[in-house]
């Protein structure tokens, strides 16, 4: 097997979890129209904080923080996509911002690869 027959299973992996974030956000906007009908906080920590948990723990091991930092992305990005349901794009646009810095800032350090 070579590389470009590897780099065809993550393309295929990627196109999955495309198709699974785009199901999880479908989701957070019927949360979000829940949570808006009855006057309750987007952000809910201690929920968060068990979803943290309960994904690095199902994780284990190694990938244990590394599943921990994607969730850390995914939880802000459903609340910022809540928000925007509710016609506030600005956490979003926050949370943009600061994304592409720290990718300009892997690039930098020499963490560009992407296979």
């Amino acid at each position: 097997m070579d590389i470009q027959d590897l780099r065809k299973e993550i393309d295929t992996i990627d196109d999955q979890i495309i198709s699974l974030f785009a199901q999880r956000m479908e989701i957070a906007s019927k949360v979000a129209a829940y949570k808006s009908e009855r006057n309750l906080p987007i952000l809910v920590p201690d929920r968060e904080q068990e979803k943290l948990r309960d994904v690095s723990g199902k994780a284990g091991g190694t990938l244990a923080e590394y599943v921990r930092m994607l969730y850390s992305v995914i939880l802000p990005l459903s609340r910022a996509w809540q928000h925007r349901q509710g016609g506030n794009p600005l956490p979003f646009m926050k949370l943009s911002k600061k994304a592409e810095e720290l990718y300009l800032e892997s690039l930098s350090a020499g963490h560009g690869e992407v296979d």
